[in-house]
């Protein structure tokens, strides 16, 4: 088994799978200010990394955009008013 680093425990464990790194990555930039939620960036990054025959139905996940304060949709506002003041008492809050 290869050794890996797990960050999250700070730690070196075994992991039953070798590690393998990709040779070149790819990433996309888009301006979420101008986001109004048509997807299409996640349609273009899906015909663009799944163009073979039996890749169509593919499980992706979809881009979410969540700009702060009734954009498109008030999602954060909402939440935020409905949660109230969050109270402090020891390491949990209620």
């Amino acid at each position: 088994m290869a050794k890996v680093h797990n960050w999250q425990l700070g730690r070196e464990m075994d992991y039953p799978y070798e590690a393998r790194r990709p040779e070149r990555q790819f990433a996309m930039i888009f301006d979420t200010n101008k986001c109004i939620a048509c997807q299409t960036c996640t349609v273009a990054c899906k015909t663009t990394w799944t163009p073979g025959r039996g890749q169509e139905y593919m499980f992706w996940n979809n881009v979410e955009s969540k700009p702060y304060g009734y954009y498109p949709l008030g999602w954060d506002v909402n939440i935020l008013s409905r949660l109230g003041v969050q109270e402090m008492q020891g390491p949990v809050y209620k």
